[in-house]
């Protein structure tokens, strides 16, 4: 029998135990884990799955990136920066209310307070994520993933120095970091040119190809649990009844489930809004090039401390990643951006580029105002969870994320506290 559905739509009345809206690397693990835990899942995803974030990024497991973006001082810095053209930070100008709400309350969140508070926050789902990673790469490494650590790489003395102090902050957490002098550094990392100051090594850290986890997460899910993937599939609206969502209107009609995942990265805002909801997550746009090996390939991925630019060295390849820019939904690519990667990468590394050149690629980060992601049920729909807002860090956290999300849907005792993620610690 076919039904008419809300805004047109012709209800096909698919049931699933569980729907996940988005199929990037968050919702891939938080399916992986639903369905290791017997549930039946559909993943709903707008474009192709891997398509957004979880494609082109520069695949570090920074399980030692506690500090958050929102420190003191950042936003007086980042806009003296900014005026010197230092800054990988760039904000379309405009009337863009959305966007500058989210700044002013970003901004609040710049204290030391709420920095303290962010820093162990991340340390508990960092150190869950870990664990889980570790047990994942124990059974496979479908993704050329190496535990090789991350090196930061200061070109001078004041980037040096300004580290130290990062350093300081992240002692009392136990987390593995070493200070490399110039001549050390120099002789870990011989990819490196010869004028830089020094650096530190971040051994807790690792880096894998994230197409590769995708698409083994993909056919995975897709064989072995009989996943249902919908691609080119858009949300329209929902149908919700007594405090619960009983059905998503799509694009392919209405589909039906006992509970929810509102997982779509950046896009995950626009969707709530058809549930009267708002969060303070904006999309902020980040770049990469990816290019066969240079000759003097980096052993592991290299952080250029002062330019916030990544070259991370693939067995298959080798990428350059890094800006922030608040441009909107724009995925088109602004080349200028995409020169300030090369020419930081010239100016740290003795073979910047590899060639032949493999993409330039263009993506939207969900970027929360505390820089803490959403894990949470939402206040009035209490069988739909939102998990978003992980910024950066969407790779890293993503089966931290998947676990507490599996965790809450099967109304389990969750790996660790999950009041510090609740959408209800910002005013809605």
């Amino acid at each position: 029998m076919v039904q008419t559905g809300k805004k047109g739509d012709i209800s096909q009345g698919q049931s699933s135990d569980i729907i996940i809206i988005g199929g990037g690397i968050t919702g891939l693990f938080s399916a992986y884990y639903l369905t290791m835990a017997g549930k039946k899942v559909r993943i709903i995803e707008k474009d192709l799955v891997g398509s957004g974030a979880s494609h082109g990024n520069c695949g570090l497991l920074v399980f030692s990136d506690l500090l958050p973006l929102c420190t003191p001082g950042t936003v007086q810095s980042e806009l003296v920066r900014m005026i010197k053209g230092k800054s990988p930070l760039s904000i379309k100008p405009g009337i863009n209310i959305p966007l500058w709400k989210f700044l002013y309350k970003f901004w609040t969140y710049c204290n030391e307070k709420s920095m303290h508070h962010s820093m162990g926050v991340r340390n508990e789902i960092l150190n869950l994520s870990r664990e889980l990673f570790e047990d994942f790469f124990g059974k496979q490494n479908p993704c050329e993933w190496e535990d090789k650590g991350v090196f930061i790489v200061c070109k001078d003395k004041d980037g040096l120095k300004k580290y130290g102090k990062v350093k300081e902050l992240l002692e009392p957490f136990g987390i593995g970091h070493r200070f490399l002098s110039k001549e050390e550094l120099l002789e870990r990392e011989p990819a490196v040119k010869s004028d830089i100051a020094g650096g530190y090594l971040h051994s807790a850290d690792s880096h894998l190809k994230p197409d590769l986890l995708i698409n083994y997460l993909k056919v995975y899910l897709k064989t072995e649990k009989k996943v249902v993937f919908e691609e080119n599939c858009h949300v329209k609206d929902f149908s919700v009844k007594n405090n619960k969502i009983k059905g998503v209107y799509t694009s392919r009609g209405e589909f039906k489930a006992d509970h929810f995942v509102i997982a779509a990265g950046a896009w995950s805002g626009l969707i709530l809004k058809n549930l009267g909801i708002s969060i303070p997550v904006e999309p902020g746009k980040g770049y990469s090039i990816t290019m066969e090996r240079p000759g003097i390939c980096p052993k592991a991925p290299c952080y250029m401390y002062e330019s916030n630019v990544v070259a991370t060295p693939f067995q298959t390849g080798y990428r350059l990643g890094g800006t922030m820019e608040f441009s909107g939904f724009n995925l088109s690519l602004n080349r200028k951006r995409l020169i300030k990667i090369k020419e930081a990468a010239k100016n740290y590394m003795k073979e910047p580029f590899g060639e032949p050149l493999i993409e330039e690629w263009t993506s939207l980060r969900p970027m929360c105002a505390d820089d803490i992601p959403i894990i949470s049920r939402l206040p009035e729909q209490h069988n739909a969870i939102l998990a978003a807002g992980h910024g950066m860090m969407g790779i890293t956290m993503a089966t931290g994320t998947g676990k507490l999300v599996s965790e809450m849907v099967c109304e389990q005792e969750t790996s660790i506290g999950v009041e510090p993620f609740r959408i209800t610690r910002f005013s809605l």
